[in-house]
């Protein structure tokens, strides 16, 4: 598990991350349609400017699980950056915060964490000696097919909780509340979060766009989601 530099000086290796970023992200896109709010034919359009901006955006942390050839530790690459680019990547999961409310609006055109609503800015400071307990999203969860079943999804989940929680401590924070969404039907992606410790917490009704799937078109539809969550109080 290795979470993506936000900045990398050598201009390949930036370019080398940046399109495994994108080519994970246009087979998820491709593999479950259904569980994203925009789509391939959209985003592999996107240019690499716009890829480099979710990179970069300081409110959202992309953890990427990379394929191990070597089974002991002290065979693996010891700069993060090596590692990220020395084996195929099989999952990746967002953390998007801290935030002061609990939605998140994921644009197809802006990074992850970029509102479009009327409510603040998830860039907007924050007063940290009032605001007790902030919000961080889990987002974009991705596992390739090739390792499903392998415990894989729980490691992503249990590994960005704990790197959602260190941030908000290393910020003074008192407490975090982590939340994800997840669609009713999908009774698996619930049990993976339940075993990870989140609760299910209320019910919301979403309306998702029209999408193609292998020259397929798949309407619109109203859908329920299950917003799931963590509180963690912070010694």
């Amino acid at each position: 598990m290795y979470t993506l530099p936000r900045v990398v000086d050598d201009a390949e290796k930036w370019s080398q991350l940046r399109d495994k970023l994108k080519m994970l992200r246009l087979k998820s896109l491709q593999v479950n349609p259904e569980a994203f709010s925009s789509t391939y034919a959209e985003e592999v359009k996107f240019s690499n400017e716009v890829w480099e901006k979710r990179m970069t955006n300081p409110l959202a942390l992309h953890l990427i699980a990379v394929e191990r050839f070597s089974k002991t530790e002290s065979d693996l690459p010891a700069e993060e950056i090596s590692a990220l680019l020395s084996g195929d990547w099989l999952g990746v999961l967002v953390l998007i915060g801290p935030k002061e409310d609990g939605t998140v609006s994921l644009h197809p055109s802006r990074s992850p964490g970029v509102s479009s609503s009327s409510k603040p800015s998830l860039s907007s400071p924050i007063d940290r000696e009032n605001a007790s307990m902030p919000v961080y999203e889990l987002n974009a969860v991705f596992v390739v097919p090739e390792v499903r079943g392998l415990g894989l999804g729980k490691k992503l989940v249990d590994t960005i909780t704990q790197l959602g929680i260190s941030s908000a401590k290393s910020q003074g924070f008192r407490a975090i509340r982590l939340q994800v969404r997840v669609d009713a039907d999908n009774q698996p992606a619930r049990m993976l979060y339940r075993s990870g410790g989140y609760v299910e917490c209320k019910v919301e009704t979403l309306a998702s766009k029209e999408k193609e799937k292998d020259g397929v078109k798949i309407p619109s539809t109203m859908k329920t989601c299950i917003v799931m969550e963590r509180l963690e109080e912070l010694s």
